[in-house]
């Protein structure tokens, strides 16, 4: 094994820990470690000159260091994409305001930009449209918070704006507007139906949790039949206490009832109507007192 003591540490290493000379076929007298730390010291004491001769250095030789990175970048994409990702997620603030000072003191140029290559910006566009509707669509996921915030806040700033544009869209498409509510409220009656008594109990000051995902629940406890007569009509969200009695819109106090039991119940008490009801079943009774968690005429509410 053949060894050199290096001049700057003194210490005896292999020949590979010595770096060659260009110059002539020997190796050098200081070992690497003694080199870079010289180097180091060199720098710092040297940076003003250093960055004066790059700058001059990159100035003479423009399209050999454009060809030297294009060359790079073209053989290491994973590595110079794994850099730039992680630059942007440490100078994130300082990239934002360079964006924000660049499009502010190129507003005219990026405008003449556009006009002159608008018809190779809009067949770029066309064939393009997979990866911007990706692209889009990845930023926004990413975003998601901040979207909102900012259009939570040019809303507010825009205020009147806004409105008097939504006057003139209700205005100018009052039928279609009318259309597209019908179309909803037939799609989804369910929800309408809960948003309708939610708003009824609101007013009235009672409890108003009752949601759609609940009202499912209570349908499929029943088998989605009434709970009164046992027919599968359509069915309506019936009070087991009426709202006029001061019946909450909750889990506790909702069943489901087809239209004509319904109105035959009204808002009077179950306890006197049903007995007398002409689809009177002490089995369906028996059923519907123990989804409430009634005994002894009174609820224990236990529903969750």
């Amino acid at each position: 094994m053949i060894t050199k003591i290096c001049k700057k540490c003194g210490k005896e290493l292999e020949i590979c820990m010595f770096r060659k000379r260009t110059d002539i076929d020997c190796y050098r007298g200081e070992c690497i470690k003694c080199s870079k730390k010289y180097e180091k010291l060199y720098r710092e004491a040297n940076k003003e000159s250093k960055a004066k001769y790059a700058k001059i250095y990159q100035q003479n030789n423009k399209e050999v260091l454009a060809e030297y990175s294009k060359e790079y970048c073209s053989n290491n994409k994973d590595i110079k994409a794994k850099y730039d990702k992680q630059y942007c997620l440490d100078n994130k603030e300082v990239i934002t305001e360079k964006r924000k000072i660049y499009f502010k003191n190129s507003k005219d140029v990026r405008a003449n930009y556009l006009k002159v290559n608008e018809k190779r910006c809009k067949q770029w566009r066309e064939t393009n449209k997979e990866k911007i509707a990706k692209r889009q669509k990845e930023w926004y996921i990413n975003n998601k918070e901040t979207i909102v915030i900012r259009v939570k806040k040019y809303r507010k700033d825009n205020k009147e704006y806004f409105e008097k544009k939504s006057r003139q869209y209700r205005e100018k498409n009052k039928d279609k507007i009318a259309e597209h509510l019908r179309e909803y409220r037939k799609e989804n009656k369910d929800k309408v139906n809960v948003l309708t008594q939610k708003r009824r109990a609101k007013k009235k000051l009672l409890p108003h949790t009752l949601t759609s995902t609940q009202w499912n629940v209570i349908k499929s406890q029943f088998n989605n039949n009434c709970a009164y007569c046992g027919n599968k009509f359509p069915l309506a969200q019936e009070h087991f206490i009426a709202l006029s009695k001061k019946g909450e819109y909750t889990i506790n106090n909702i069943i489901p009832s087809c239209q004509s039991c319904n109105s035959s119940k009204g808002d009077k008490d179950f306890f006197e109507w049903y007995p007398k009801y002409k689809y009177y079943s002490k089995k369906r009774e028996k059923k519907l007192l123990k989804y409430l968690n009634y005994s002894d005429q009174l609820q224990q509410l236990s529903i969750v």
